[in-house]
């Protein structure tokens, strides 16, 4: 997915602070990935709090690059990609959840319980797949 969407810009959010040693700030965790680094125009934007736009940068990034629509996907569907999906949602962007690029480090019940949360307060609607993008942007339709 990387390589045929090196055309477009990105806007990526890392945890840099967390429990357990989880990305905790400067660590390697905190870094992006090395299959990332090497996309041309990409923006990093560092995650500072369960919600990628609580005390950072993004809502700018956002605006400035004039994106609509945010996928969210992610490690802790039961907070932190939840909490990512209301923010997005509350700033009025078309959001949605890459229900194939989520998990929980807290197991599969909270990932599960974490999923039907944000159906419940989202509706179905609010998930697409890797599947799903790749089909879009290649123009084969599908969601979104």
């Amino acid at each position: 997915m990387v390589n045929k969407s090196r055309r477009k810009q990105f806007v990526l959010g890392v945890a840099r602070n967390g429990r357990e040693n989880h990305f905790v700030a400067n660590s390697e965790g905190a870094q992006l990935i090395p299959e990332l680094r090497s996309i041309p125009n990409l923006v990093f934007v560092p995650k500072n709090n369960y919600s990628c736009f609580a005390k950072s940068n993004l809502l700018q990034v956002l605006q400035n690059f004039n994106i609509g629509n945010v996928y969210v996907c992610g490690i802790n569907t039961d907070y932190c990609v939840f909490a990512t999906t209301m923010s997005s949602y509350e700033n009025q962007f078309r959001t949605y959840v890459v229900k194939d690029a989520v998990t929980t480090v807290r197991g599969r019940e909270a990932h599960e319980e974490g999923l039907r949360n944000l159906e419940r307060h989202f509706s179905a609607n609010v998930f697409v797949t890797t599947d799903n993008i790749i089909n879009t942007q290649r123009g084969r339709g599908g969601k979104p």
